[in-house]
């Protein structure tokens, strides 16, 4: 073979295997980021059943009466609550109902967590009712009050969404300081139908790089409705939409890409059940003196009742003013 042909030769191999090589690079770039592209759809006016914090589209949240619904699996003491108590669990009830959590390393021995919680209607009614038993048990606006906080959200057009993230226990076990940075506009929703959402407004403090030992929350805005080439179409329904899924490709630790992530919030079920309470024998609120707003997240290591407890206590301080 001639010197030229073995040249030639050789620069097709090289070719071959430069084209290999970025074929490899953006397979595992595709893999890493594999979170999927949301599409700009312009929002549009929801049919009413869409909207689910119409008060008419939540009558169980509704009924003004108390004390809160007993759960069918309540121990024998739980008929002795206060309404104040009472109120409590079932808030307890619907923040773990609708909140999903991930935990991410920071650091070799640190860890935070970031988790998303649905301000569905029965919370945000919840925590009002519980913020106004808190100010005066004998107010007889605060079911009036907290059916207007609903109509409030409703002339949003919008899903309200509160994202924390926070260390885990006291964050900084190591020693060393660390950074959290995310982009809360990119978090996309992603519905049955494969449409991916973004979110249409967001608290931008979220997107600040702040000390991996501290916590910063805010809230997110999904629209209800979004106009497609079919026309103005629900971003969730109530009848395929059983889980909310959100994708996020990358968290910046010390200014590092880690991910992609991803949260599940159960939206409805197969067979729907009004019985949202968790079984919580053995565990009894604290008296109503101690039940108050918080301004801290929970410190437990340990995802447990007592958790979850301050978990909501927390929401309602910074969902109230």
């Amino acid at each position: 073979m001639s010197r030229d042909k073995t040249f030639q030769q050789t620069q097709r191999i090289a070719a071959i295997l430069s084209l290999v090589g970025m074929m490899a690079a953006w397979l595992s770039a595709c893999d890493r980021f594999s979170a999927p592209t949301a599409t700009p759809y312009p929002t549009c006016i929801p049919s009413y059943p869409s909207n689910i914090y119409n008060p008419t589209q939540t009558p169980s949240a509704l009924t003004p009466a108390l004390p809160f619904p007993t759960p069918v699996n309540t121990p024998p003491i739980q008929p002795l609550l206060t309404a104040k108590q009472s109120a409590l669990r079932e808030l307890m009830d619907h923040v773990e109902r609708w909140t999903n959590i991930i935990t991410i390393p920071v650091g070799e021995t640190s860890s935070a967590r970031i988790a998303i919680t649905l301000l569905s209607p029965e919370l945000v009614w919840t925590v009002s009712v519980i913020d106004k038993m808190d100010a005066s048990l004998n107010n007889p606006y605060m079911y009036m009050e907290a059916a207007e906080h609903l109509q409030k959200i409703a002339a949003s057009n919008s899903f309200l969404f509160f994202m924390t993230i926070f260390p885990v226990g006291s964050g900084g076990a190591d020693g060393i300081s660390h950074t959290i940075q995310i982009d809360a506009g990119q978090l996309t929703l992603v519905n049955a139908r494969g449409l991916a959402i973004k979110p249409v407004s967001y608290d931008h403090n979220l997107n600040y790089r702040f000390p991996s030992s501290q916590t910063t929350y805010g809230y997110l805005y999904f629209p209800i409705s979004v106009d497609t080439e079919s026309g103005c179409k629900p971003v969730l329904d109530g009848t395929f939409d059983t889980k909310l899924v959100f994708q996020l490709s990358e968290v910046l630790i010390d200014e590092t890409p880690t991910g992609p992530y991803s949260w599940m919030i159960q939206y409805t079920y197969l067979l729907n059940s009004e019985n949202i309470h968790h079984d919580r024998a053995g565990w009894m609120p604290p008296p109503d003196g101690d039940i108050l707003a918080n301004n801290f997240p929970p410190t437990s290591a340990e995802i447990n009742d007592d958790f979850w407890k301050e978990y909501a206590e927390f929401i309602w301080g910074k969902t109230t003013p």
